[in-house]
């Protein structure tokens, strides 16, 4: 698009491919943009962020496209036992975490995308490298969730830190950290810990407080919208700003899909 192929866009492209019910009429360009994600992966596991860019070489998405990429391999080797795949994939696991906790790297962004994709590994092979940098992950992601410091009541069950650098609060992010938490939580409720269990359920109905407060719902949000129409429903980007944007609705849609797939009413339902 415009130029641009990025490993994210290939990862996501292929996993939808190969998730499709009719994905087999497209088997073909799955394997094809799966070759090229092959070309962007280096022997020691690093992941390059560009096929191309009319710019050039303009710096690597590492919190977000490896992730992607890694959600994609994690699919295939879910339905398939692939020793070389399995193990390119834990090269590049490995990487990524000693990339991730260097001090200067540690960001919210990447946590979500490597949750799902290493909780599916986990799932097939139990590996308890993939278990612990899960939880470590998330057991940090937690403390950038605002609630009871969170400046005014709308705010509360957003990822935000102030003066971390990790940029303003998004209703897309929080979806996106939901569908990682709700496989944080699957990983502890399965490993029996329970105390970590609790932590991720109320971070999750917090997050979904927090998209409920950024919905044009009803005639009270909606008072000074034209067309109304096609504005309920939709999720605002944060408290302040009112565009909505097709991720911010997906995201948040996908996490409480996810949650109401995996865990039972009564975490559901009980308060935080």
């Amino acid at each position: 698009y415009q130029g641009k192929s990025k490993l994210g866009a290939l990862g996501i492209a292929a996993y939808t491919l190969r998730i499709h019910r009719e994905g087999s009429e497209w088997a073909e360009q799955e394997r094809a943009l799966s070759a090229a994600i092959d070309t962007l992966v280096d022997e020691d596991g690093s992941m390059q962020s560009w096929l191309s860019h009319p710019n050039g070489h303009v710096g690597d998405q590492n919190n977000f496209y490896p992730g992607e990429a890694l959600f994609y391999w994690a699919q295939v080797l879910s339905e398939q036992d692939d020793p070389e795949l399995l193990e390119r994939y834990m090269r590049s696991f490995r990487y990524s975490r000693e990339w991730h906790l260097k001090k200067a790297n540690r960001n919210p962004a990447f946590v979500p995308w490597h949750t799902q994709a290493h909780f599916q590994v986990w799932q097939k092979t139990q590996d308890p490298e993939l278990a612990a940098f899960i939880l470590e992950m998330n057991d940090w992601l937690l403390d950038v969730q605002q609630f009871d410091d969170a400046p005014f009541p709308d705010t509360q069950g957003r990822f935000y830190k102030l003066g971390s650098g990790f940029g303003p609060p998004h209703a897309s992010a929080t979806g996106v950290y939901m569908e990682g938490l709700v496989d944080a939580w699957r990983l502890a409720t399965a490993l029996q810990d329970e105390p970590r269990a609790e932590a991720y359920r109320i971070a999750l109905l917090r997050a979904v407080r927090s998209i409920m407060q950024l919905q044009f719902a009803d005639d009270v949000d909606l008072f000074y919208v034209e067309d109304r129409q096609m504005v309920r429903g939709g999720i605002r980007y944060r408290v302040w700003d009112n565009e909505i944007r097709c991720d911010n609705v997906q995201h948040a849609m996908m996490g409480m899909i996810k949650m109401l797939q995996h865990m039972p009413a009564a975490a559901l339902s009980t308060q935080f």
